[in-house]
C-alpha cells in the first residue's frame, strides 16, 4: 500500500477512486440494504451505516489524509462491528460524515454530477472540514435528538485528526466554524481515536524512523497532505493537537476515551505522547497500541483480506462494553 501511495499521483489515485458518496450507495448496494444519507442545507453529509433509529450511534470521521475518500474498507469494517454487536444484543448504528477532500479530479460523469457525488468546496481547505463535522454532530444532537450519552465520536487517522479538532472546537470554538449548542450537562458516552495523526511534524518522534519501512505511510505524501490542507492557515491547537498544553483538554464532554495505535505505524510515539498529555487532565483515556501491527490495521484488514486484527477487536470490546 505504501508503494502505492509512493508510485502514484495523489491526484490519480483520487481519480481512480469512487468518491465517499459512490463507495457508501455501492456497499449499501453489496449488502442488499438502503442507503439513508442526511443531506444539511451547507452542503455537508453524513452517511447511515445501520438502522438510523439504533439505540447508539458511532459518530464516525474517515481518514485519508484529508485527500483521498472513504474507502470500501471504512464501510466494511465499520458494519463489522455494527453487525457483531447486534449479534450480541447491542443496538449501533454508525452516522459517517462524508467532507470535502483537498484534491479534487472530475471525471466527465463527476463534472455533470457535480454536488451531487462530489463536495464543491472540497478544495476550500481547512476549517471546511471542521465545519461539516460541527454541522453534522449538531444535526445529531440537535435535529436528530440523539442523546449525547448515546454517541461515541470515532475518528482513524486524519478522521482523528478533525475528530480532535471537533473536541477543541466543542470547549474552544473556533473562531471561523458556528458554535455548536450542546444541552447543559452535556456528556457524549465516548470518544475512539484510531491512529489518530496528532501532528504534521515528521521529525518529531523516533517512530517516524523506527518504523518507515514497517507501516502502510508515505512521509512525502503526509507532507503534501498536510500542507494542502492547512494552507496558510497557523499552526494553531485546531490544527496541531500534540501541541496543545494539557490544560487545552481540561473539560471535554467525554465519559471516557479510547486511543488506539499499532506499534507499527510511524505515527505510534506521537500518540504516546499525545495519549499521556490527555490522560494528564482526562481520568479516563486508555490507550492500546497493538503489537505487530501498522497505522488503521482495523481497517487496512479488510483491503488485504488478513484476519481480525488486534484493534478492531480492542475497539469492538470498549464499545460493547459501555453500550
Amino acid at each position: 500500500m505504501r508503494e502505492l501511495v509512493n508510485n502514484l499521483p495523489t491526484q490519480t489515485i483520487v481519480g481512480l477512486s469512487p468518491t465517499t458518496d459512490e463507495a457508501y450507495a455501492a456497499f449499501m448496494k453489496s449488502i442488499d440494504s438502503p442507503a439513508h444519507t442526511v443531506d444539511l442545507e451547507n452542503g455537508t453529509r453524513g452517511h447511515w451505516i445501520g438502522d438510523s433509529f439504533a439505540e447508539h450511534v458511532l459518530f464516525h470521521c474517515h481518514g485519508g489524509g484529508y485527500a483521498v475518500y472513504a474507502t470500501s474498507a471504512h464501510f466494511e469494517g465499520l458494519w463489522n462491528i455494527v453487525q457483531e454487536l447486534r449479534h450480541g444484543g447491542k443496538s449501533l448504528a454508525v452516522l459517517l460524515l462524508s467532507y470535502g477532500t483537498t484534491f479534487v479530479f472530475l471525471t466527465p460523469s463527476r463534472y455533470r454530477l457535480t454536488g451531487v457525488g462530489i463536495d464543491v468546496s472540497s478544495t476550500a481547505r481547512y476549517p471546511r472540514q471542521l465545519q461539516q463535522a460541527s454541522s453534522l454532530l449538531s444535526y445529531l444532537v440537535q435535529t436528530k435528538a440523539v442523546a449525547s450519552s448515546n454517541i461515541i465520536l470515532t475518528g482513524d487517522s486524519a478522521g482523528g485528526h478533525l475528530l480532535l479538532s471537533l473536541l477543541s472546537h466543542i470547549i474552544h470554538p473556533h473562531p471561523e466554524v458556528p458554535p455548536i449548542t450542546l444541552p447543559p450537562e452535556t456528556v457524549f458516552l465516548g470518544a475512539a481515536l484510531l491512529s489518530p495523526w496528532v501532528t504534521f511534524d515528521t521529525e518529531s518522534s523516533d517512530s517516524i524512523k523506527r518504523n518507515r519501512a514497517k507501516d502502510v505511510l508515505h512521509i512525502p505524501s503526509l507532507e503534501l497532505w498536510s500542507a494542502r490542507f492547512t494552507g496558510t492557515a497557523p499552526r494553531d491547537n485546531y490544527i496541531d493537537p500534540l501541541r496543545a498544553p494539557p490544560e487545552w483538554w481540561v473539560g471535554l464532554p467525554i465519559r471516557d476515551i479510547l486511543i488506539v495505535s499499532g506499534a507499527d505505524e510511524i505515527f505510534v510515539d506521537d500518540i504516546d505522547v499525545f495519549a499521556r498529555k490527555l490522560s494528564a487532565v482526562h481520568p479516563t483515556v486508555s490507550h492500546f497500541s497493538a503489537s505487530g501491527e501498522a497505522h488503521i490495521q482495523l481497517f487496512t484488514e479488510f483491503m488485504i483480506r488478513e484476519s481480525k486484527s488486534k484493534q478492531r477487536d480492542v475497539l469492538q470490546k470498549w464499545i460493547r462494553d459501555r453500550i
